[in-house]
């Protein structure tokens, strides 16, 4: 009998289907000779529904980013299994990528067709598809080959019942009620091998900026890195790889199902050693059961050194994470470097058991704004720069660097008994150092476009905005395709699209300059992306200019670039709220009055 399902399109609609029964079976061993792409079984079987039961990607471990890598679904038909492979650089990918479709969930197969794989099988390449919305229970009891369909143990045909009895047993039976979970302990202790399948739960105290990494392929081309803790209170450095949403999927004390992470040596160049994570997932109930078992501050970092041991041990030049005691901090000041103005903020660190024994840790740019350690807490500082200044061994900090707040030793505060009143050391909303709600002190900046810096940003009014605010580019490698053509001379197979190309000319009320910004900068100036931008103006010819003319004369914060070449990019902005500043400014001015200083 076929199980019924109430699934949402895309569209939001509902509709009442069922999976089609004896589909998979029959797509399995359809005859494809003379019907290469199986037209003829497509037209008897339209439009199958069909449950999801696994979800994979191959290959299974990934460590190189430039690896092309694809998404197996496994799904049912109540009674069988077919595989589902999802063509790379399409939609469809992008919504498992982003666990817009995740295992449980229930598909129907608008347009697809047949290929026949290296065993004799075929599988299902969908063309155009639906989806639900929910998680659904195993539908019907499929029966499936094992060595054609070797599922994961996440798979839905593992998982128990939603009955109370079976939820107990399975949270007695296996750690973190998740078949193959496993501690960042294991994991680099076997530096990610012997393990075929396996989780790590993790909760995230560092989070920095979303970089872009290089791939011949849609998958990996974005990463955010990290410092992940796990149930024992061990952390480590981890990257997350996805798409150009990832940053916008998870926060700051957010926990993370990560599956099958790979372990990375020092041969990465500027990390030290990490985890690298390629299929992981942030949804809410995803970590249900462990997110209370994580602390929010670990009490041991791997691949980290005391104060000490850098002190006797490293050289100039190493990159080290290291830990111990607050002695002292120094709020941001402005500095002169060939960079042009930058804050810096400065950390004694002094090692837990030698007293005699410190360091100074150098924060520069935003970290240093953001990061405000208590004298006497324990802190640890990854991804720095081991230097010499004044004659005194320092650690400075890079781009890629990490810091955070540690638990004393013998106790890890669990995430029911955070300390009351207290913040993580860094959070997603550092970009909003302007915004109306960020708690953040006097922002620092520049007034003069010739002191431009991407550490401090300058305080400009846009003076004019040239048209169009989109250009032309391969979907694969981003260049600008041209007019006259349609494909990418570098990626000939890659579609084209369109996407945010703002170029202002911006003033500091002396001078002007010209700056370009991209997605980013688009979201930010005009509150929406290039997908609206481009059905508003489909919609109205006239609409760009009218957003364009609402800027002109407003004054924004501009992280800005300067190429070898000479051309500047906005790197980030901030709209300015303009009762923020003046409430701040009186404020400057009552505190010099009070001071006698007028």
């Amino acid at each position: 009998m076929a199980e019924l399902f109430c699934i949402n399109t895309v569209k939001g609609k509902e509709d009442m289907f069922q999976l089609t029964t004896g589909f998979c079976e029959s797509a399995l061993t359809a005859p494809l000779s003379g019907d290469s792409r199986g037209e003829t079984f497509t037209l008897r079987w339209p439009n199958p529904s069909l449950q999801v039961i696994d979800i994979q990607r191959f290959p299974e471990r990934v460590v190189q980013s430039s690896t092309q890598s694809l998404f197996y679904l496994a799904l049912s038909d109540t009674l069988s299994l077919i595989w589902l492979v999802i063509p790379p650089s399409t939609g469809m990918e992008e919504l498992v990528s982003t666990f817009q479709i995740e295992i449980g969930y229930c598909v129907k197969l608008r347009e697809y067709t047949l290929v026949a794989a290296r065993n004799g099988r075929n599988v299902v390449v969908p063309l155009s598809i639906t989806h639900s919305n929910t998680v659904y229970p195993l539908l019907g009891n499929p029966v499936f080959n094992s060595n054609l369909f070797r599922l994961s143990a996440n798979a839905l045909v593992y998982r128990y019942t939603n009955t109370c009895s079976s939820s107990s047993a399975t949270w007695q039976s296996t750690p973190l009620g998740d078949y193959g979970a496993r501690t960042i302990r294991q994991v680099v202790t076997a530096e990610g091998k012997g393990f075929n399948d396996c989780v790590v739960y993790l909760r995230v105290v560092w989070k920095n900026k979303i970089r872009q990494v290089a791939s011949s392929g849609i998958l990996g081309r974005f990463a955010v890195d990290c410092v992940g803790v796990d149930a024992d209170g061990d952390a480590v450095s981890v990257s997350f790889f996805g798409s150009s949403v990832i940053s916008d999927m998870f926060d700051v004390g957010d926990c993370i199902r990560c599956r099958n992470p790979a372990f990375v040596d020092k041969g990465e160049s500027g990390y030290s050693e990490k985890l690298n994570v390629f299929d992981w997932s942030s949804t809410p109930g995803c970590c249900a059961g462990a997110e209370h078992l994580i602390p929010k501050h670990p009490r041991y970092v791997f691949f980290s050194c005391s104060v000490q041991y850098l002190v006797e041990c490293c050289e100039v030049g190493d990159i080290v994470s290291v830990y111990g005691e607050v002695a002292a901090f120094s709020p941001t000041t402005l500095v002169n470097t060939r960079y042009g103005h930058v804050g810096r903020s400065v950390v004694e660190l002094r090692d837990l058991n030698s007293l005699q024994h410190s360091i100074e840790v150098t924060l520069w740019g935003d970290m240093g704004a953001i990061v405000v350690p208590v004298v006497g807490e324990q802190w640890c500082f990854s991804n720095f720069l081991v230097r010499i200044f004044g004659g005194r061994i320092t650690a400075s900090s890079r781009c890629v660097s990490s810091a955070f707040v540690m638990s004393p030793k013998g106790r890890v505060d669990v995430a029911s008994n955070e300390r009351p009143e207290e913040q993580p050391p860094h959070t997603s909303k550092q970009e909003e150092v302007a915004g109306g709600t960020h708690n953040a002190d006097i922002v620092q900046l520049v007034f003069d476009l010739d002191e431009i810096s991407e550490s401090l940003p300058v305080l400009a009014k846009v003076k004019g905005v040239k048209h169009p605010l989109t250009y032309t580019a391969c979907s694969a490698c981003g260049r600008k395709v041209g007019n006259e053509t349609s494909v990418c001379s570098s990626c000939p197979e890659a579609s084209v699209e369109e996407r945010f190309l703002v170029q202002l000319e911006l003033s500091d009320g002396i001078r002007s300059a010209r700056a370009f910004g991209l997605e980013s900068v688009g979201k930010e100036l005009f509150g929406f992306d290039t997908s609206t931008l481009l059905r508003y103006r489909k919609d109205s010819p006239n609409f760009e200019r009218l957003i364009t003319h609402e800027l002109i004369g407003l004054p924004a914060l501009f992280w800005l670039e300067q190429s070898l070449g000479g051309v500047t990019q906005v790197k980030r902005c901030q709209r300015v709220d303009m009762a923020r500043c003046a409430a701040v400014v009186l404020g400057a001015v009552e505190q010099i009055m009070s001071e006698g200083g007028l």
